[in-house]
């Protein structure tokens, strides 16, 4: 039998789950290896519905794996987490055919979880399964989640007020200060998520629009990550708003020039910008402390109005620009100068911040101090690679 798992984990290894089918055809099904056989079936075809761009198939994909894995089910008494948790895949991906396999989906993988409660996988399919109904707001399926089917319109303070009542008996249980972050239980996380499930919350006619003009050079998707979504916690946490997007200025030669965050902050009725920093002048300090705690570069801007702007920020930032004339294509693996300067730099190594062009190769880097950033990246550059032409600028 190890033999077998071997040969099978090797298949997958090499996405070939076409091999796995062929590979399992050739052996004799025992009472013995039927289950595990059976649930590597079904394994093979669901990956298969994922795989394929033909929708048609894809859905015949996941009812074979569906029937195979009902059936290892019953031979193993439902007592087996894995099975379970590929039979929940499968009435999930079927979901798109039909969302009736949600409230399926939500039963089988909720008994994987009551078997193996860390369960990995099990967990994203159940969160993605939650999000589904949540979203398409499904409510003849609310019951299964524990929720009202009926939704609730609330004014639009009276919303905010609820659901700030969620977070405030734990945040005072660990914290006294009134806007620190905390980290939050699952149990507290999910009463919010059920609360915004069951309730609408009705349009505010009192907000001012802010935005924040961020100095760094950042794709989209890492500007989501690092500052739209901890500025949009915070907001809603604290009852001060929300983020509503934002955007991106590029120069002329490709280069990001900067980008903005777009925030929309609750005040009382017919309040304006001078209001808000009489009235709210608390919540505007908060706020601006926490984008700084954030890591902004330095020239950034609170911009209040097209001439009131707090500046803001407290990084600085290097931009590297090397020159491709001269140099042989792969004769440099920027990649690796890439990964050697983040650490010089101590940077965020999650983060890639880089412009390329036909003439160019801009690396930019953000830390505490722009001259012991220019210093050691010079200091590397001449010594490890000599034949590299480069500048260096002070980005912020």
């Amino acid at each position: 039998m190890n033999t077998l798992k071997q040969t099978i984990e090797k298949f997958y290894e090499e996405d070939n789950h076409e091999g796995i089918i062929d590979f399992i055809d050739t052996i004799i099904i025992t009472t013995e290896n039927k289950p595990y056989l059976y649930s590597e079936l079904g394994r093979a075809y669901n990956n298969l519905g994922n795989n394929s761009d033909n929708e048609t198939d894809a859905h015949n994909f996941f009812l074979k794996a569906l029937k195979l894995l009902l059936e290892t089910s019953e031979i193993e008494g439902n007592n087996n987490a894995n099975t379970q948790y590929r039979m929940a895949y499968s009435y999930w991906r079927l979901a798109k055919f039909d969302n009736n396999y949600l409230a399926d989906a939500w039963k089988t993988v909720s008994h994987s979880l009551s078997l193996k409660p860390n369960h990995q996988s099990a967990i994203y399919v159940k969160e993605n399964v939650w999000s589904e109904i949540v979203d398409g707001q499904l409510l003849k399926h609310y019951p299964l989640l524990g929720l009202s089917p009926q939704i609730i319109e609330l004014p639009f303070d009276d919303y905010n007020q609820k659901y700030q009542e969620i977070f405030e008996p734990y945040k005072k249980s660990v914290s006294t200060n009134e806007y620190e972050e905390v980290e939050y239980p699952e149990e507290v996380k999910h009463q919010a998520e059920c609360f915004k499930a069951m309730h609408v919350q009705l349009p505010n006619p009192n907000l001012i629009y802010v935005t924040l003009n961020i100095n760094e050079k950042l794709m989209p998707i890492e500007r989501g990550d690092l500052y739209e979504d901890p500025l949009n916690n915070f907001l809603m946490e604290n009852n001060f708003g929300e983020t509503t997007g934002g955007g991106t200025a590029q120069q002329q030669n490709g280069e990001i020039e900067s980008i903005d965050v777009e925030l929309d902050l609750y005040v009382s009725q017919n309040s304006t910008i001078a209001d808000l920093k009489k009235s709210h002048g608390k919540m505007l300090t908060a706020l601006i402390d926490k984008i700084n705690s954030l890591g902004i570069p330095k020239g950034s801007k609170f911009i209040l109005d097209v001439e009131d702007f707090i500046e803001v920020g407290t990084k600085e930032g290097i931009g590297v620009y090397f020159s491709f004339d001269g140099l042989e294509k792969g004769t440099i693996d920027f990649n690796e100068v890439f990964k050697d300067l983040k650490k010089i730099t101590q940077d965020n190594p999650e983060v890639a911040r880089y412009c390329e062009t036909q003439d160019f190769l801009a690396l930019y880097f953000y830390g505490d101090s722009f001259e012991i950033m220019k210093k050691n990246v010079v200091s590397y550059l001449t010594e490890k690679y000599p034949i590299l032409k480069y500048k260096t600028i002070q980005i912020a």
